[in-house]
């Protein structure tokens, strides 16, 4: 496939299929001639895709010593084969010490380039030689792939959006809202989070007001026209450049139509079982983009609804919450337990975990039935818990069952397939847990190494008394769990997916806000030539925004010695500060 040849000027040159990867006449000066076109600033990172025989890095290399600057170039290889060749042609030694080399030779190996995140963060330039895209096209492709979305995202990151995210007025989803909107912010994202949970005791008054079914309705229907005109007023004011309402929130169908009215994109994350609650049935097809926490049936059922901008996301974690705690004695005592359940009292639960009183067994959560033998086991009477108090008890348990609910199974649900959040959470702490089998969590945790599972109540006993009698077992799972949980299901992971969908499905919308310049990036084009200035205004490269009071506050903050810059700057300020100041004559 891949043959050595010399080329006419005796240097060797590299064959493909019959085609050459280099020149077959001077494949250093082809190099050296197209290294020199390359628009490229050697102090960037550069990453080079191919390493064919190294003539293309060492000229790199060359030009970056001219400049006077350190390296930073990244080589993707994608045939192991090249390498060999080259070693056998040349004297690569010296050349493979200087770059940072990654070998992605399958689509197994393509989170590999996950490492060239930091790269991109500094505006890395990809640079693809022709000669050198041959062989394995397919996975070529995948890689060019893979690197534009590492580039969109840190562009993203740089740039920033303006995200409405849009919560409900209470239920799971609250909290949810919470995490979603930390996460676009630690993502670089502005973020408005317009929060209904303070309406909560409004609805409880509307309850209160008449107890016929219709008079409720209507008057539920009319506080949700009110709720969605006053977010409709703060999108007009605010302009985001994309609405992200999670399920239960209380935006009419009517929203999502004004809003492509106004222009604004909306998504809807719908963390709720579609068989249960078919309101998604008018959210779907009014709202820009649609993601579920289930896949299958439910596609099938979107694509009919005419809703064709939909994709899978998963439920995730909040590790600034759900993390390990060192609990006191006193929070041990009153969380703690050999065996417990965190949630509510849905019908296939209140049956099931009457299978496991026989443990040192704490039940909590609401909805647990008093008259039943299982409520000697519920703590608390039943009170609802703050998240903090969720944390405490998945940290001091030290075997947590986790039973996705239902309101028709005795216990397990044989055809349940989304995962609940409890998974990722107690996964996340580094707590042990025993969940039910689902559907969909093969490909988010791995049965036996992160995660242990049950089908029937016989099995989970099983489990019970093993991993009772193996505590070693139970923290090299949970702990491989918690590395997987913050490595791929973090909030953060969840919001960096959902965009990359967004914008692979819809990228001119917004294109205008990723590919127009920031101010930043605007001031250090007015600033080229000045390398002083140019290397001051650097320091607010990762800020989408900033102004001139701004950076005076930061020098303001520094204390200590200032440069030339840093006073220039003091200096306008109290210039202006004094002409502002100056009385009108």
């Amino acid at each position: 496939m891949f043959e050595l040849k010399t080329s006419r000027s005796g240097a060797p040159t590299l064959l493909f299929n019959g085609a050459y990867l280099h020149s077959a006449y001077d494949p250093v000066r082809e190099a050296t001639e197209a290294v020199d076109r390359l628009e490229w600033i050697p102090s960037q990172p550069i990453i080079v895709m191919g390493f064919g025989l190294g003539y293309m890095v060492e000229q790199l290399l060359r030009k970056a010593t001219e400049k006077g600057c350190k390296p930073n170039i990244h080589v993707i290889e994608w045939n192991p084969e090249v390498l060999g060749l080259a070693r056998e042609a040349r004297d690569i030694a010296g050349i493979l010490n200087s770059v940072t080399l990654l070998s992605v030779d399958s689509r197994e190996s393509l989170d590999r380039l996950d490492s060239l995140r930091e790269a991109f963060a500094q505006r890395a330039v990809i640079f693809s030689p022709p000669g050198l895209a041959k062989g394995r096209t397919d996975l070529y492709n995948m890689i060019m792939e893979t690197l534009n979305r590492l580039r969109m995202h840190s562009r993203l990151r740089r740039v920033g959006l303006k995200i409405a995210v849009v919560s409900p007025i209470y239920g799971g989803s609250l909290s949810t809202s919470y995490y979603v909107a930390e996460a676009f912010r630690s993502l670089g994202h502005k973020v408005d989070l317009f929060d209904f949970a303070p309406y909560e005791h409004v609805l409880a008054q509307v309850d209160t007001v008449t107890s016929v079914p219709g008079h409720r309705n209507q008057l539920h229907n009319s506080l949700c026209l009110f709720l969605s005109d006053l977010f409709l007023a703060r999108c007009a004011e605010w302009k985001p450049d994309l609405v992200f309402a999670l399920a239960q929130s209380p935006l009419a169908p009517s929203v999502f139509t004004k809003l492509r009215e106004m222009k604004i994109p909306s998504a809807f994350w719908f963390v709720e079982d579609f068989r249960l609650f078919p309101y998604w049935k008018t959210i779907a097809p009014a709202c820009d983009y649609f993601f579920t926490i289930q896949k299958g049936a439910f596609f099938e059922e979107l694509r009919s609804a005419t809703q064709h901008r939909f994709g899978y996301l998963p439920q995730a974690c909040a590790p600034s919450l759900h993390r390990p705690l060192d609990l006191s004695e006193e929070d041990r005592a009153r969380y703690g337990s050999d065996v417990s359940f965190m949630g509510a009292g849905y019908y296939n639960r209140r049956q099931f975990l009457m299978g496991l009183m026989q443990y040192d067994f704490k039940v909590w959560g609401t909805g647990w039935d008093a008259n039943s033998i299982l409520f000697r086991h519920v703590q608390e009477n039943a009170r609802w818990l703050s998240p903090e108090d969720v944390v405490r008890i998945y940290n001091a348990s030290d075997i947590n069952i986790n039973l996705h609910s239902s309101t028709y199974h005795d216990g397990v649900n044989p055809n349940g397939d989304f995962v609940n959040p409890r998974t990722f959470e107690i996964a996340a702490i580094g707590a042990f847990q025993i969940t039910d089998r689902r559907e969909l969590l093969p490909d988010l945790f791995e049965e036996g190494k992160e995660i242990v599972c049950f089908s029937t109540l016989d099995e989970a006993r099983e489990k019970v008394d093993h991993y009772l009698k193996h505590p070693e077992e139970r923290r090299v799972i949970a702990a491989a769990a918690q590395a997987r949980a913050l490595r791929d299901h973090s909030f953060e992971k969840r919001m960096q997916q959902a965009l990359e969908m967004i914008l692979s499905w819809d990228y001119p919308r917004f294109a205008h806000r990723l590919e127009g310049q920031t101010p930043v990036e605007r001031l250090l084009e007015q600033a080229r030539g000045d390398a002083e200035l140019t290397a001051f205004l650097r320091r607010y490269e990762d800020r989408s925004e900033i102004g001139f009071q701004d950076i005076v506050r930061d020098i303001q903050n520094k204390g200590g010695n200032l440069d030339d810059t840093e006073m220039v700057f003091l200096l306008l300020d109290q210039l202006w500060q004094e002409r502002v100041q100056r009385p009108a004559s």
